[in-house]
């Protein structure tokens, strides 16, 4: 996520890079954050930092 926001990756872009690979669920999961949505959901392929984690994040690796 941190890398998908400091270099502003283009979700269209990476959701069909994801298709090969069978990942179009995570990198779509991983874009919910991205866009405002930290409400944790049992239903998602992978696990995702809660709203106050990623922003220690964010501030520890310098990502605006």
């Amino acid at each position: 996520m941190l890398l998908i926001e400091a270099e502003d990756i283009d979700q269209e872009t990476l959701v069909e890079t994801a298709q090969w690979y069978d990942l179009e669920p995570t990198v779509k999961a991983l874009y919910r954050p991205l866009q405002g949505d930290f409400d944790r959901t049992d239903d998602l392929p992978v696990i995702l930092p809660k709203k106050n984690e990623y922003m220690a994040l964010k501030d520890q690796y310098g990502v605006a």
